[in-house]
């Protein structure tokens, strides 16, 4: 923020906008994609997305809905009534230059797209579209790394490849990374709950029943995306 604005304000200290976010621009990343993933991954990935979009978006009756609980992608990210509102969360240079308008002066910039890819569950997939993401970051935001820093993607799928990807991303000089809390694991206690109707519990470790799914889908799709990344740690 300019020295001017700020005695305006009656400022006398920095703003640092925590909790910003980018809309990645997919054509500019899916070459960073591409290449982390093969074309065999990289044709997976692309059949997959289409699948959540229409999933995600298609109006569908009520009762499919509940019964489904596919949640509803977020449209309030998708600026489209002022041009230059969507450009600023798509293209760091004109985000850069506009931020001293915005009274921010710093500002720690985190995924929109990309939020649920740590919730992949096929694991090669999941690691190959967290290391091109994490590229894409480092590499278009890299040069304004003295007003903004884009968060990295770390899975927590697996301890040894949420080390590997912190030592990706320390490698690339992404200087923080989100943590996401959407990696579904079994939970012992929800297991062991009685099916509706049925007199019996289930033994830990059985294959959940269709009470359970329910109830795991409804915890993991009700939530908002931005859930996923409350949990931050920087990268030293």
């Amino acid at each position: 923020m300019t020295t001017t604005l700020r005695r305006k304000l009656g400022i006398d200290h920095p703003i640092v906008d925590m909790d910003g976010h980018v809309v990645e621009l997919m054509a500019a990343a899916l070459p960073f994609l591409r290449e982390s993933l093969g074309p065999e991954l990289f044709t997976r990935y692309i059949e997959r997305e289409q699948a959540v979009v229409y999933a995600g978006r298609t109006p569908a009756p009520l009762p499919e809905r509940l019964r489904t609980r596919v949640p509803q992608r977020g449209w309030w990210t998708q600026h489209t009534r002022h041009t230059e509102e969507r450009a600023l969360s798509m293209f760091p240079k004109l985000y850069y230059e506009r931020m001293d308008s915005l009274g921010i002066d710093y500002a720690v910039l985190y995924p929109t797209n990309a939020l649920t890819i740590c919730a992949v569950e096929d694991a090669e997939l999941r690691r190959g579209l967290c290391r091109g993401f994490n590229e894409y970051f480092a590499t278009i935001y890299g040069p304004y790394r003295d007003r903004l820093t884009a968060s990295g993607i770390v899975p927590m799928n697996d301890p040894d490849e949420a080390i590997a990807e912190l030592e990706h991303c320390k490698a690339l000089g992404i200087k923080v990374v989100g943590l996401p809390e959407g990696v579904l694991r079994p939970i012992d206690a929800i297991l062991e709950r009685p099916r509706v109707g049925c007199t019996r519990s289930k033994p830990p470790g059985s294959t959940c029943s269709a009470s359970t799914r329910s109830m795991t889908t409804t915890r993991s799709g009700s939530g908002h995306p931005t859930s996923a990344f409350r949990c931050r740690s920087t990268v030293g």
